[in-house]
């Protein structure tokens, strides 16, 4: 049965940002979205649909793989991942399919960009939910160098495979009051993060193989940093990978320029 409306989405809008603007679009609650668009059953909740990948893309004019790729925090997830794992993650995904073990994508939490707001409200009248702001560890907006907004609330370490469900609550950003994220971090190593983990996210190019211990990390950023990011764990191997990968990465370009030259020329 073809979709009853198909539903607009935007540039690095995440998977459950489109959802909100979509039921909200049609004055319908999210249970009775769920029935009329999603193919679910009658007042079930939107958390019982468990595999959102297949029936937002067909709503929304998309094939399955460009949903997961362009509107989920999967890639990000998989960026570290051997190419065979991350290959058969996927293939399961966009087929529909039911996971229930995978790596993690980290630690995620509701984050947003005030200027971004202010770009989407003028372009399309609304805000929206913008994956480069979610993702583990990011405090800056790629985009604008400024400190992201966020609620005091917990964030979240989810696996691969939750990350094609409805996890973000029903607010956008428009909608709420939040405070500019204060790291004890040099600004300019919190940016590069954000950087490294939007390319990550947009898989343009394979992330440098880069692992330093949890220890050596501590040193370039501090504990502080290090437990936002959920890479304070004693065990190495239970950090998730690609937000490892990509403190290691910056920490490791830190500590080159550091030895090329002076403190002050590093951090001024």
């Amino acid at each position: 049965m073809p979709p009853l409306y198909t539903f607009r989405t935007y540039p690095d809008e995440e998977l459950g940002s489109i959802i909100i603007r979509a039921y909200r679009e049609v004055g319908l609650s999210p249970s009775e979205f769920v029935r009329w668009y999603l193919n679910g059953t009658s007042e079930a909740p939107l958390s019982s649909v468990t595999n959102l990948v297949v029936p937002v893309a067909s709503i929304t004019d998309m094939s399955p793989r460009q949903l997961l790729s362009a509107h989920t925090l999967v890639p990000y997830g998989m960026a570290a991942l051997p190419p065979t794992v991350s290959h058969r993650i996927a293939i399961n995904l966009i087929c529909g399919r039911l996971l229930h073990d995978s790596p993690t994508i980290g630690k995620i939490a509701r984050r947003w960009c005030d200027a971004c707001v202010r770009t989407d409200l003028a372009t399309y009248g609304i805000a929206y939910w913008h994956r480069g702001h979610l993702l583990p560890g990011i405090s800056t907006c790629h985009l604008h160098g400024n400190p992201l907004l966020h609620l005091p609330e917990t964030s979240r370490s989810i696996p691969i495979h939750e990350g094609v469900t409805h996890w973000i609550r029903a607010d956008l950003p428009q909608d709420l009051i939040g405070v500019p994220l204060n790291l004890p971090t040099p600004p300019s190593l919190q940016h590069q993060i954000s950087l490294y983990s939007v390319r990550a996210l947009k898989g343009r190019r394979a992330l440098p193989l880069a692992e330093l211990p949890t220890n050596q990390l501590r040193q370039v950023f501090g504990p502080a940093l290090l437990r936002y990011a959920g890479c304070d764990r004693k065990q190495d191997e239970k950090r998730p990978l690609t937000t490892a990968r990509i403190l290691s990465i910056v920490a490791m370009r830190y500590l080159e320029k550091f030895r090329a030259g002076s403190q002050l020329e590093i951090l001024f």
